[in-house]
């Protein structure tokens, strides 16, 4: 790895103070060549416009440095486009859709970069044509441009979690990672589910059962830990990938969530009362399962807390 220093004009977009990029390079040829675009090489850090460059020969290997996390944009050389095609960039997307893609290219054909950007790639910069500047600017817009586009698909608009898809990316990255450093830290899956939802619909009004998600949405965010990934997976249903369980059993966890929705409840300030019911499995970060799998038994596991609590009620228990 090399750690590489460049400082943008004005007119070029900048990093903040303090702050660095982890740059990938996917190519065929030297990295020294792509050096003299940034400029000098240094060992130490010199200013806070800083790229900490690595380099990978083949998207294979690219692919293998993108599982262990922390690049913030990969950019990719298709040099040998005409027999390669896109195949490069659609198997980056597909095995790491969370970070953008600059493609770098000697072929000039305008079609070709349509093709490209078309794809997902977030720029199509030809090598002969090429500036430091004007490399490091389209790094800093294709990091913004991406996380602006992420931001818009993969979020739930009403609630402001995740939605299914970026659930299931972002739960599916830190499953990679975790298999890629043989973690052995303790992973668990909540599937949350809200009773009633339907019932506040006919009753209260459409209004009420959209505050009834927000509400839900608002308990698991003080539930669970920043770094744990929550998403809404679609009508009333939520996702949890709880990143480092051994800090909070599931006892522990459950006994906090039935707190929070007690809280809530008390405070009277809506027209119905929430309630959840939610199902929880471990999750071996080395095995087989996708989160998709995952996903799916946890929400076996949550019908089977639905069905013990209506059981419960019956028996005049008092659940979450």
């Amino acid at each position: 790895m090399l750690e590489l220093t460049h400082t943008l004009s004005m007119q070029a977009a900048s990093l903040a103070p303090g702050t660095s990029l982890n740059v990938l390079f996917i190519e065929a040829r030297k990295l020294r060549n792509l050096a003299g675009f940034l400029g000098e090489t240094h060992s130490g850090r010199i200013s806070h416009d800083q790229f900490i460059v690595h380099r990978a020969m083949n998207v294979a290997e690219g692919l293998e440095t993108l599982a262990l996390g922390g690049i913030d944009v990969v950019i990719l050389e298709l040099s040998e486009l005409g027999r390669k095609g896109l195949k490069p960039l659609f198997q980056i997307l597909e095995g790491e859709p969370s970070i953008p893609v600059v493609i770098l290219s000697d072929c000039e054909d305008d079609s070709t970069a349509c093709q490209a950007i078309r794809a997902g790639a977030q720029d199509y910069l030809v090598r002969n044509r090429l500036t430091g500047d004007e490399l490091l600017r389209s790094v800093c817009y294709a990091i913004e441009r991406h996380q602006f586009l992420c931001s818009i698909l993969l979020t739930d608009d009403l609630t402001g979690l995740r939605n299914r898809r970026g659930f299931i990316t972002l739960a599916e990255q830190q499953l990679k990672m975790a298999r890629a450093h043989r973690s052995e830290a303790s992973l668990m899956l909540a599937f949350v589910d809200i009773d009633g939802l339907k019932q506040i619909n006919d009753r209260l009004g459409h209004e009420a059962g959209s505050d009834a998600l927000c509400d839900a949405a608002h308990i698991l965010r003080t539930t669970f830990r920043e770094v744990d990934v929550i998403g809404r997976l679609g009508g009333d249903e939520f996702g949890v990938l709880v990143l480092d369980a051994s800090k909070d059993n599931e006892a522990t966890m459950l006994r906090r969530l039935n707190e929070n929705i007690q809280a809530l409840n008390q405070e009277n300030l809506n027209p119905y009362r929430l309630s959840l019911s939610i199902g929880v499995i471990e999750v071996n970060p080395n095995g087989a399962d996708t989160i998709e799998d995952l996903v799916d038994k946890a929400d076996g596991a949550m019908y089977e807390h639905k069905r013990a609590k209506g059981k419960g009620k019956r028996r005049g228990q008092n659940r979450i």
